[in-house]
């Protein structure tokens, strides 16, 4: 659409009006100042002089209040609405545009594109006008070589709340003084930043309302006679200051319109209107600039909004503001046009007649106008027929793709389906056998080939996507695979199929398959922290009933004693059990409520920093739980053997965690502390945070390099010796020592004097993954700050003891070593419901506008380095935090039993037993080489004394690698039932009311979780088996060496 220099009047004169009226536009009739306040909710803006205690963000801008009691006529006050994704991007395209956004856009947040379709930027640009801009940085990138002058500042350090502004009110007084610009843009950014640090409830928020209204009273004061200024928001906030919903606050925002020298057009002409949509901001600035609307413009003009200033061909007000609407009218009618030429689906046959037949009534109608009162009418029923257009608009563009939503969901569950019948019903012994390197290599390496054949040549399968071409050919070839391994193993499978017992793991399964329904429901996705609170209550608590149905571990028919029922192990379950709920219970505290949730309660809300000494008290906690922690995992390692010695990665191990948790704590009190005063520079508090990252990265390539957390001392001839490094149990080590010597033969002696003491060892595979976690729990702990780092730290103390009970159990109803070293389905499925579970456990939700966005800061306030790349990557981690930790630690399932009896052996006075049986029956030392398992028969189960600790993995290393790759698949097979009911409850509810407010988002957490676990469980069945072939290593030097 591009103007002309046609008569006007010969428009009204014409037969033919559509023909004509969109190919020219009126001159300008003004300069445009566009002040852009991000996140400049509504409320801000409303003045009350009846309040006597305002809120830190109310009667901030008096200066709107003024202007509109002095210069009603040239002051005009609107409530801005605008589309969701309330986000900032999108706002922006939805501004420049008059378009309306998907909502998918706004996970590009992060990323802003250039804009190419048309816009209000390009259109001043090629119409020879001038653009100045000032602000936020993202106006440049969108808009790149459109400004004549730029003054841009990065945008997304939102601890940043004055430089931005700051060095906007440094050179827009320089802009306002020169005389060769047409339109002026200054964002700023620091009520928004503002809202995101402190929320609006803080005094700071009240600081930045009043800079911008002297930046107000400044620009109004200055400007020239031919200039409108605008003042307006992109959206509103949350009462925590969040945005990117579609609640009321966050769509709210106002629009202040002030003209010094010439009236607005009445307001009667708008039906005294104080509402606008955002989308119609478009068209009502190419009108006053005159320049064409932009081409996919769905907005209308507001005519209050527009100066009172005459053209020289037409005289008469409502034929001027006639040629306007017309003009916007013709635009939105030929974009509709063109686009329903490109997309024939998009829009019915019957709903294009029937804008085609109104509007050639409209048509005929403009010719019939006569006075104020006739053009009145028409414009009414002319905007209505616009909205109608608008909102067939919104419900096209809200579109399903039935076929690419069949081949998905199909996709997925023939892969999940293929899945579940070869891993869960495939023996354990035979998985070595299935699984060889040659098919996983070739597996790979072919769906890595196919893929990207699929990726280059997309449109010859029929797709017009490479990505989806390219996805959906490496899903269909592996489910051929998988029929492939599934027909040549067929007849093991059905043998294990009849072998398996009915009905087993009821309560398991209808537990899991609860917890997935929740998607079909949306009061149940409102609520579904406390749905899956109940589910892990129910899993703990049957998996006791399930230990005391199996076992008699005291016997309560004869004299009751209350020290034998503490001593036994039955009474120390049922202690972690009831442990386990009160720290679900406890949980509550960090939940983050929903806009839905009416009877919720933020612990942690939105307010000022304390200021008494109790409060300040409370501030402690958390930081004495996250040293307690770190202390307790040192105590452990210590106790165990793995920080013996003095080698480098072992010192890294044991001062590492304790500098970074002194690094980490020191940073929550001082970032609490900052909030109110600056204390000391921020480049100090981010060198906190550098020391914490710093370690975190330097730990993990030690581990990867050197896993091993164990110290070798040479044998001397007589020497005792000591398992795990823990001297309290000298006398009972003696006398096994003693026991051992007399019942080896004189040759035997002398090769068991010679080998030589390992400390650690009896915790080798675990005490990496302990290392690990605690170095990980710090980092977690310093991104979600000091309000919610409690929730890591009791999700940690929730697996330890999930763990130790399932140990007990599994260890007390084994029916031989093979179910020793496969964790029984209902510890997977309690494992997996605590992993989601601990997403709301640190205070967070599955809505857009609860994000939270400050862990993208921390260790970067100072020194921003605009990556932002770095700031999801931070986010991610901090958002799902535990998904990452449980997920990568998820072989403990198969290796804490081992942990636990090595630790504490006096915890079954029966496998003990049965140990020294054995022992005594083979005249067989407890201390033996350990180098059973690696060259006997496939699957030969090595009979052990679990007190040994982790060593029995290794001498079953094939049972115990095939059970940590079956237990990562399982639960890969539970994630994928999961993400399958996400993706049939939106295809279902597709046309439901909340689909975009709530279904929609919990499936984009899903899809995201989703690729964090399968990730994290690859890595963590890599971190094992590097553990692995480093302890086979080891062990086959010492071989070599006795």
């Amino acid at each position: 659409v591009s103007c002309n220099d046609q008569n006007i009047q010969s428009l009204f004169n014409s037969q033919n009006v559509s023909s004509t009226a969109h190919k020219f536009c009126l001159g300008r009739k003004s300069k445009v100042i566009i002040l852009l306040i991000d996140a400049l909710k509504y409320d801000f803006g409303v003045f009350d002089e009846n309040i006597t205690h305002p809120l830190p963000y109310q009667n901030k801008l008096p200066i709107i209040n003024e202007l509109i009691h002095k210069h009603p006529e040239k002051s005009r006050f609107l409530k801005l609405i605008a589309d969701p994704p309330t986000t900032t991007l999108q706002r922006l395209k939805g501004l420049t545009t008059g378009s309306l956004p998907t909502f998918i856009d706004m996970g590009s947040n992060f990323a802003t594109p250039e804009i190419n379709e048309d816009n209000i930027i390009d259109q001043v640009h090629k119409n020879n006008m001038t653009a100045v801009f000032l602000g936020d940085s993202t106006w440049i990138e969108l808009f790149p070589n459109r400004f004549k002058r730029k003054h841009s500042y990065p945008s997304f350090n939102i601890h940043d709340l004055d430089y931005v502004d700051s060095e906007i009110r440094k050179h827009l007084p320089e802009e306002m003084k020169r005389k060769d610009w047409d339109l002026l843009i200054a964002h700023f950014l620091g009520v928004d930043h503002c809202g995101h640090k402190y929320g609006p409830l803080h005094p700071e928020m009240g600081r930045k309302l009043r800079e911008m209204n002297e930046v107000i009273t400044e620009i109004a004061h200055t400007m020239d006679d031919d200039t409108i200024l605008f003042v307006m928001g992109d959206h509103g906030m949350t009462v925590t200051g969040d945005h990117g919903g579609d609640s009321k606050d966050e769509i709210e925002s106002l629009l202040f319109a002030f003209s010094k020298e010439n009236n607005f057009v009445p307001k009667v002409y708008d039906d005294e209107v104080t509402i606008m949509q955002q989308i119609d901001l478009s068209s009502t600035l190419a009108t006053i600039l005159g320049v064409p609307v932009p081409f996919s413009n769905l907005g209308s003009i507001v005519f209050q909004l527009l100066p009172d200033v005459m053209s020289d061909d037409i005289k008469s007000r409502h034929q001027l503001l006639a040629q306007h609407l017309w003009h916007n009218a013709e635009q939105i009618k030929h974009y509709i046009n063109t686009y329903s030429e490109e997309n024939e689906k998009t829009f019915s046959v019957e709903d294009l007649h029937d804008f085609e037949s109104k509007f050639k009534v409209f048509e005929k109608r403009i010719l019939l106008i006569e006075d104020d009162e006739s053009f009145k009418m028409y414009a009414n029923d002319l905007k209505s027929y616009l909205r109608e257009i608008l909102e067939h608009c919104r419900n096209a563009w809200i579109k399903f793709n039935p076929q690419l939503m069949s081949q998905g969901v199909l996709t997925v569950f023939l892969v999940i389906f293929m899945f579940f019948f070869l891993f869960i019903n495939l023996p354990l012994e035979d998985f070595s056998k299935v699984f060889n390197s040659s098919v996983v290599s070739f597996s790979l390496f072919s769906s890595f080939i196919l893929g990207s054949f699929g990726f280059f040549f997309h449109r010859k399968f029929g797709f017009d996507d490479n990505i989806l071409s390219a996805l959906f050919i490496s899903s269909l070839w592996n489910i051929l695979i998988f029929i492939y391994l599934l027909i040549c193993n067929w007849p093991i499978i059905v043998d294990q199929m009849y072998s398996m017992k009915r009905f087993l793991n009821v309560v398991p399964r209808l537990t899991f398959m609860l917890s997935c329904l929740v998607f079909f429901s949306n009061s149940f996705v409102v609520q579904e922290q406390k749905v899956l609170s109940y589910m892990l209550s129910t899993q703990i608590i049957y998996t006791v009933y399930e230990l005391k149905k199996s076992t008699k571990m005291v016997d309560l028919k004869g004299k009751f004693k209350l020290n034998i029922l503490m001593k036994s192990t039955i009474f120390k379950v049922l202690i972690a059990s009831l442990f386990s709920i009160l720290f679900i219970r406890m949980c509550h505290n960090y939940f983050k409520c929903r806009e839905e949730q009416s009877d919720c309660w933020d612990y942690f809300s939105a307010t000022e920093t304390p200021t008494n000494s109790s409060e300040r008290v409370e501030e402690l906690w958390p930081i004495i739980i996250l040293a307690l922690f770190v202390t307790i995992c040192r105590i452990f390692l210590k106790t165990m053997g793995n920080l013996t010695g003095f080698s480098l990665h072992v010192l890294l191990i044991r001062f590492g965690p304790m500098l970074a948790v002194i690094s980490a704590c020191g940073h929550l009190i001082l970032s609490q502390r900052q909030a109110k005063r600056v204390i000391i520079p921020q480049v100090y508090l981010d060198m906190l945070a550098w020391i914490v990252y710093g370690i975190f990265i330097i730990e993990i390539i030690v581990i990867m390099s050197k896993p091993l957390l164990i110290y070798i001392v040479p044998r001397k001839e007589n020497e005792q010796v000591l398992r795990m490094g823990n001297y309290n149990d000298i006398i009972p080590e003696l006398f096994r020592h003693v026991k051992k010597v007399f019942n080896v033969d004189n040759t035997k002696r002398q090769l068991y004097d010679k080998v030589p003491i390992i400390y650690g060892f009896a915790t080798v595979y675990s005490s990496v993954f302990f290392a690990f976690g605690s170095i990980l729990g710090i980092l977690l702990a310093l991104l979600l700050g000091v309000d919610v780092s409690n929730g890591i730290i009791l999700i940690i103390a929730m697996a330890l003891l999930i763990l130790f009970i399932f140990s007990v159990l599994r260890f007390e109803t084994a029916a031989n070593g093979k179910t020793c070293l496969e964790p029984q389905f209902s510890l997977i499925v309690t494992w997996f419901l605590l992993v989601n579970f601990g997403f709301y456990a640190t205070s967070h939700q599955s809505t857009i506008s609860q994000i939270d966005w400050k862990p993208a800061f921390i260790g970067r306030t100072a020194y921003f380095d605009h990556s932002n790349f770095f700031s999801a990557l931070l986010v991610l981690t901090s958002t799902f935090g535990s998904n990452i930790l449980l997920m990568i630690s998820y072989p403990l399932l198969i290796i804490f039993p081992f942990t636990l009896y090595s630790l504490f052996p006096q915890l079954s006075k029966k496998v003990l037993t049965t140990a020294d049986k054995l022992s005594k029956e083979e005249k067989n030392s407890e201390y033996r080489r350990i180098t059973l398992g690696g060259d006997d028969v496939e699957g030969a189960i090595t009979d052990f004394d679990v007190t040994r600790g982790e060593i029995n993995l290794y001498e079953n290393e094939k049972l115990f690698l095939s059970s940590t790759f079956k237990v990562g698949c399982q639960l890969m097979i539970l994630q994928g039932i999961k993400i399958l009911c996400s993706m049939l409850a939106c295809t279902i509810l597709c046309r439901h009311l909340m689909v975009w407010k709530i279904f929609a988002p919990r499936f984009i957490y899903e899809v995201i979780a989703s690729y964090i676990n399968f990730i994290s469980i690859i890595v963590g069945f890599i971190f094992m088996f590097r553990i692995h072939k480093s302890v086979k290593t080891l062990v086959d030097k010492i071989n070599k060496k006795y």
